[in-house]
């Protein structure tokens, strides 16, 4: 008698899986698909040999029970047999193999038919069974026999598995060495129960077999939670990493695009975690929507932060750039949230990967993921799409790829350089101070700060750089080309991470000493940046600082959250207005903020110096309003230190 009792549990197993597969909303992207079709291919199958063995068993009379058994028996064989080759795809989905597969070549066309024919005709034969009975026949008594072009169906599940086994080892660098594992037993599971029901008919083990695969399969090879976000059901960065990685690896024509929410940042302080997840599912819905409504393949990625990727594999970039296109002028800027209506605003990026190819926007892994994260500082943004336009583009990107080997040279072998710009007193007419900044120059060309700063606070070589700064301005107050100046003092950066040395104290008025200057000679520039990154340390920092007499300058005020309690409590002589306040000059509100903001900075006997000033008008503008330094391109940009002196000399000749 058949055993009934293994087909009902892989029911019940094959259902809790489908269930728990929509329910985590582990149904996005083509990995998740074809195993959602394997679990419902393997239900079905299930269902089909459950009937066909109640039916036989322990049905007895039953109203057209040898034409319902017939029926359920060829449907299982067209669902069984389709497994095989649902698994093959699957293989072929996880190790890449299936953009070869649906390469527009000869060779992709082979390999499709070698995927098709040999299921299209085992079902070819299954149908022809209606009439010819030579996979199986029901007798009059209903009980089901085997014939001899069964074993055809074993042909085909063995041609599928040897296929999918080959895919296995060719493309085994694109797996990790557990999902291989994975992968070798499930198949193992599959040909293991296989050969135990073709030996022992009445053990009806194989898709309790297929159960336990599927069950092993979604905890070891997909991974649901570590690929997806549970909440949004959306592949996350994890995921997108190791689909990129596999770019490379089987050197796949691609291009991707890229989205950030420009002002997510400020989003995602603003709303709870639900709203800002709810936010999220909309957009993602929005562009699933938009794919499916273009046909197109492409895969969509939250990267965190507000950032989205969606990757097209294959060489239809001209399809993918009018889908980028279209993204940009169609994204939803308003939003109707549970509780709240917000705007959204978008950079969108469109990126050509090519193997060994000069028409490839990025050449490596690597530049992918910088890409990933600042595409919109590498190339400029605007109203279109972003592309890579210039080889300068290119060059941006392999610099940010190679900062940390750039920043590590520069520490080693000394090629920083100081760099100062004068700053001039609206009340004595002169020239009285500099600011000093500094410079990185490779291969000919100049790093921004605003890029290589963060980058050694990153990797650690900040602390390195601030020392040569230290060092180099204080070399400088002490020669005689400073001297000769007449300048009063100069100001520098403290970086957030010099700020959190607790030995900075010690270590500047060391310096000084070294050199033989006076504290006064030095202002040192902090942010509130700084102060909020370690509140403790830098205070104590600032007080023993102010204790050796050096003063303090708060720079940028304006751009952050300009806390009127730190301008009160800490030892600051110098506020230092960002140029914001210049762009925003001929604003009337922002003449009324300006106005009140120093008087109000007066009334504290604070000194006030105004960055960014370019013309005589805005000289003149800030100088009625009262402020006390005015420094900016009007007067020099920044200039290397016997340039500055030289500046400095030909303009007291002309004062």
């Amino acid at each position: 008698m058949r055993v009934i009792y293994f087909t009902l549990c892989a029911i019940i197993n094959i259902v809790v899986l489908i269930i728990a597969i929509y329910a985590r909303k582990f149904t996005h992207g083509t990995q998740n698909k074809v195993f959602l079709v394997i679990a419902w291919d393997a239900l079905l199958s299930s269902v089909c040999d459950f009937v066909c063995t109640y039916l036989q068993v322990y049905a007895g009379d039953f109203p057209h029970k040898a034409t319902v058994l017939f029926v359920s028996t060829t449907l299982y064989f067209v669902f069984r047999n389709f497994t095989m080759v649902a698994l093959c795809m699957y293989v072929s989905v996880i190790t890449n193999f299936i953009y070869v597969i649906n390469e527009k070549s000869t060779r992709g066309k082979i390999l499709s038919l070698i995927l098709l024919v040999p299921y299209l005709l085992n079902v070819a034969l299954i149908i022809a069974n209606i009439w010819t009975g030579w996979i199986f026949t029901i007798d009059e008594n209903s009980l089901y026999h085997r014939q001899p072009l069964i074993a055809f169906n074993y042909v085909v599940a063995f041609i599928y598995t040897v296929f999918g086994i080959v895919v296995l080892v060719a493309f085994h660098k694109t797996l990790s060495k557990s999902r291989i594992y994975a992968i070798a037993f499930m198949y193992f599971l599959a040909i293991s129960s296989v050969f135990i029901q073709f030996f022992y008919p009445h053990l009806l083990v194989e898709m309790f077999a297929t159960s336990v695969a599927l069950f092993e399969t979604m905890i070891l090879v997909q991974r649901p939670e570590e690929l997806t976000d549970s909440n949004t059901g959306m592949f996350n960065i994890t995921a997108f990493r190791r689909h990129g990685k596999n770019l490379f690896l089987n050197k796949n024509p691609a291009s991707i695009i890229f989205i950030r929410i420009t002002n997510g940042k400020t989003l995602l302080n603003a709303l709870d975690y639900e709203t800002y997840t709810e936010l999220l599912s909309k957009i993602n819905d929005f562009i699933v929507s938009a794919l499916r409504d273009q046909k197109l393949r492409g895969q969509l990625y939250h990267l965190q932060k507000g950032r989205f990727a969606i990757l097209f594999k294959g060489n239809d970039t001209e399809i993918s750039s009018f889908f980028a296109d279209r993204l940009l002028k169609e994204l939803p800027q308003t939003h109707e949230l549970t509780n709240i209506k917000v705007e959204t605003y978008y950079h969108v990026c469109h990126t050509l990967y090519e193997h060994n190819s000069d028409c490839s926007d990025f050449k490596s892994f690597k530049e992918l993921m910088v890409l990933a994260e600042n595409f919109d500082k590498i190339l400029k943004p605007g109203k279109e799409v972003i592309r890579f336009q210039d080889q300068k583009s290119k060059e941006m990107l392999k610099q940010n790829v190679t900062i940390d080997s750039i920043l590590m040279n520069a520490v080693q072998n000394n090629l920083f350089e100081m760099y100062y710009q004068p700053i001039y007193s609206v009340i004595e007419h002169r020239i009285v101070s500099a600011e000093a900044l500094i410079r990185l120059k490779h291969d000919g060309k100049f790093i921004s700060p605003e890029f290589f700063i963060p980058a050694a606070e990153r990797n650690g070589l900040i602390h390195q750089i601030g020392d040569f700064v230290l060092e180099s301005v204080c070399q400088f107050v002490a020669s005689d080309k400073f001297k000769e100046t007449g300048l009063d003092y100069v100001e520098l950066n403290l970086s957030v991470a010099q700020c959190m040395e607790i030995g900075l104290a010690d270590k500047i008025h060391q310096l000084t000493e070294k050199y033989g200057i006076s504290a006064d000679k030095l202002n040192l520039e902090i942010t509130e940046t700084a102060i909020d990154s370690s509140a403790n340390t830098m205070l104590n920092n600032i007080q023993k600082l102010s204790e050796y007499g050096f003063s303090f300058s708060l720079d940028d005020f304006g751009t952050g959250y300009s806390n009127i309690k730190r301008v009160v409590t800490l030892p600051l002589k110098i506020i230092k207005f960002d140029k914001t306040f210049v762009n925003e000059v001929n604003n009337p509100q922002m003449q009324i903020v300006l106005k009140n903001n120093i008087e109000m900075m007066k009334e504290m006997k604070k000194e006030i110096v105004v960055e960014g000033i370019e013309t005589n008008e805005m000289l003149k503008v800030f100088s009625d309003y009262n402020c006390d330094f005015i420094q900016g391109f009007y007067f020099s940009k920044p200039l290397p230190v016997d340039d500055f002196c030289s500046w400095v000399d030909n303009w007291k000749k002309q004062a």
